[in-house]
Order: structure tokens, then sequence, then C-alpha cells
């Protein structure tokens, strides 16, 4: 008989080694957990920066095109994007010795997850004399 309590003993698992292994098991679920979330929120900021690149080429791209044509005025405007509003564009240009150059400040800003973003370039065009 008493080999065989010795055998039951052998066997089975002590409430406290279960606690202790589920406690474990608990925390490295957590930690998946996070830093899936982690890789979700960064995914999705990969995506915003992209899409802010192309809406920033599009804008400068049509600010060159009038500055080749007519020439840009020495002006500061800002704006939404027609297609994606939740993204706003502001430029200004200045000018810059000789007369028919000037500098474009060209940013994009958006919001996203709890704060601001923006993305910019700094250009010459030709301006307006």
């Amino acid at each position: 008989m008493s080999n065989r309590k010795k055998i039951f003993y052998k066997k089975a698992f002590l409430l406290f080694e279960v606690a202790i292994s589920i406690s474990i098991l608990s925390i490295g679920l957590i930690f998946v957990i996070r830093s899936i979330t982690y890789s979700i929120n960064a995914a999705q900021q990969a995506i915003e920066y992209v899409q802010a690149q192309g809406l920033l080429s599009q804008k400068a791209f049509e600010l060159q095109l009038e500055s080749d044509l007519l020439g840009l005025e020495l002006v500061s405007e800002e704006g939404l994007f027609e297609k994606n509003p939740s993204y706003s564009w502001r430029y200004s240009v200045e000018r810059i010795q000789p007369n028919f150059l000037g500098g474009l400040n060209l940013y994009i800003n958006w919001n996203s997850l709890r704060r601001k973003n923006n993305l910019g370039i700094n250009t010459y065009v030709r301006i307006k004399e």
C-alpha cells in the first residue's frame, strides 16, 4: 500500500506548481498581445506616412508646374486635400536673391493616434516678378 501512495504522489502536480505555471503562461501571453498591438500600430503609421509622401509629391508637382508656367506669388496658403480630408497642406513662398527665385516650404499635416504628424520639403521655384 505504501508503494501505491508514493506512485500517486509522484504522478500528480501540486496546486502551487499549477498556479505558478498558469501565471508564467499568462505573463507570456500578455507580452505577445502587447507586441501584436505595437505591430499593428506601426503598420498603420507606416501606411499614413506613405500616403502623406504621395500627397506631398502630388502637391509639390502641382506647385512646380504652376511655377514653371506662370511663376508663384510670394504667399502663404493652406487647405485640405479633396480625396483625403484628414490630410492638410500648407505652403509658403519667400523671395531669394536673384529676383526670379523663391524658396518653397511645403508641409503635409495629419492627426494620428493621439499625436499630430507632418512631413515637409523645401525647394526652389520661379516666382512672379
